[in-house]
């Protein structure tokens, strides 16, 4: 009679490891910060959508801005640690990016789009991928960027750079004037950096 108590208290036993092991989740599941907290590349950045306001024709452009964040770099718009340089000669200048018109930018072979210079200032102390994107607030109209009409900049910063800043120029494509904003994310961070357009109709020098 004791042996045959024995022998079912054994296989209760058995069964009862067996079902607890077989319910058990794998290890990786028990620990999903470890995918949310990972690095950001550009391939989530753009999964971020863009949160610009939107204003009307006759409201004023609430233009973000401008300092110069050293003696030796420019004036640029922005709070870090990405900056747009817009031309600008003064702290205290309205942003104000003057741009070519489709008509004269690029000798006329501009596709529709005119452009501007604007040189992208970022802190030496900021490394990872850098996504920067745009549109016209008071309208519809699209911010393209460079030769190739590109719907963004995506930049990896590398690390160690031995310069204090990191100097990407590049060309800001417009159809239209009009109140503008870019929207630059980063590991960490999301700002909007917002401009006035107005139409120059003479190319800018190189």
């Amino acid at each position: 009679m004791v042996q045959s108590f024995m022998r079912k208290f054994c296989v209760l036993c058995a069964l009862t490891i067996l079902l607890v092991a077989c319910t058990q989740q794998p290890l990786s599941s028990q620990h999903p910060s470890a995918i949310a907290t990972s690095a950001p590349t550009l391939a989530t950045l753009r999964q971020r959508p863009l949160q610009l306001p939107r204003i009307s024709t006759d409201q004023s452009c609430p233009v973000s801005s401008a300092r110069q964040i050293d003696a030796d770099s420019p004036i640029t718009i922005g709070n870090g640690p990405a900056y747009a340089a817009i031309g600008l000669s003064q702290p205290s200048q309205q942003p104000v990016l003057l741009f070519t018109d489709a008509q004269h930018y690029a000798n006329g072979q501009s596709q529709g789009w005119g452009g501007a210079k604007v040189r992208w200032i970022v802190r030496s102390s900021y490394y990872g991928p850098l996504l920067i994107r745009g549109s016209q607030l008071d309208n519809s109209h699209q911010i393209r960027f460079d030769e190739g009409l590109l719907s963004e900049i995506a930049l990896t910063i590398p690390q160690g750079n031995s310069q204090q800043w990191y100097d990407r120029p590049s060309d800001t494509r417009l159809q239209v004037p009009g109140c503008y904003a870019y929207q630059v994310d980063g590991v960490g961070f999301s700002q909007i950096i917002v401009f006035q357009a107005v139409v120059e109709k003479q190319q800018p020098p190189f």
